[in-house]
């Protein structure tokens, strides 16, 4: 019986390390899409016809308890657009 404990003890710590690799894994493909979203729109800062001066990424805002991240934040005098992304496709949050 203890012999299949620690069996079980070490095949508890192979999963639990199988889980944070892939884990990385993920968060890895989610910021290499980040970074070719913010690439791609860096070199042509146009979104349809509207055209835009100023690109970041990384973008952070807590009102009271509530936080949000925008992974890109793109303006000019009159529009600005928040953008998140994740490995497959870019949505547009906000459009002013």
């Amino acid at each position: 019986m203890k012999r299949t404990d620690e069996q079980m003890k070490r095949t508890d710590e192979k999963l639990e390390r199988m889980g944070i690799n892939l884990a990385n894994i993920g968060q890895n493909q989610g910021d290499v899409a980040e970074e070719f979203f913010f690439n791609s729109l860096a070199n042509d800062t146009h979104l349809g016809s509207i055209h835009f001066d100023d690109i970041e990424k990384n973008g952070h805002k807590r009102r009271g308890k509530t936080e949000e991240e925008y992974d890109i934040i793109m303006t000019n005098g009159d529009a600005s657009v928040l953008l998140k992304s994740n490995t497959k496709r870019m949505k547009m949050i906000w459009i002013n």
